[in-house]
């Protein structure tokens, strides 16, 4: 909440909550002969990656969508965005995301523009498993591969450990059951 001053006297408003959509990329490819940053999904990572759609709030639209270069973190996001449309010039694609740790992500996040109240990150374990233990003080011990943390709260520079998890997505595939 904010206080607002109104004919002299503070009124209390509250701010438009800002949410994070924080997923690891989907099942990859275990291609041998290929350097790790080039490997693609799997067929099942692609068809885990359309269930997830499924399960995260369907009025869920992200206005910048940031991702690693890795090729499984781009074409998680690219599946994710058939029906998103973030529109290209809100992609943000970090190279630093691949290899950095969770600060990179949390540089990310920190620095939005105030004006944008949806965000989604797609990348690599740890880091992105120690960016969600740093924001809502859970999933230290992994995420796993296409799963989806929605995570809230009132500002971009929120204090750590303050963001509150809004939706918990992990997509299995009928291989999985």
């Amino acid at each position: 909440m904010w206080l607002r001053r109104v004919n002299g006297y503070f009124r209390h408003h509250l701010m438009p909550a800002k949410t994070a959509i924080i997923i690891r990329h989907s099942y990859a490819d275990n291609a041998h002969n290929v350097a790790d940053v080039l490997r693609n999904l799997s067929p099942k990572g692609q068809e885990t990656a359309q269930i997830l759609l499924d399960l995260l709030d369907g009025k869920l639209r992200p206005q910048r969508l940031y991702t690693s270069h890795a090729s499984r973190a781009l074409e998680t996001a690219k599946i994710l965005n058939q029906a998103w449309k973030v529109p290209e010039a809100q992609w943000r694609v970090i190279r630093t995301l691949y290899i950095g740790g969770e600060d990179t992500y949390l540089d990310a996040i920190q620095h939005t523009d105030p004006d944008i109240d949806v965000v989604c990150l797609v990348g690599h374990n740890p880091s992105i498993s120690y960016l969600a233990g740093r924001l809502c003080g859970a999933f230290r011990d992994g995420l796993l591969p296409c799963q989806a943390l929605v995570l809230t709260n009132q500002d971009w520079r929120a204090n750590l450990g303050t963001w509150q998890l809004a939706q918990n997505a992990i997509p299995s595939t009928i291989k999985d059951a």
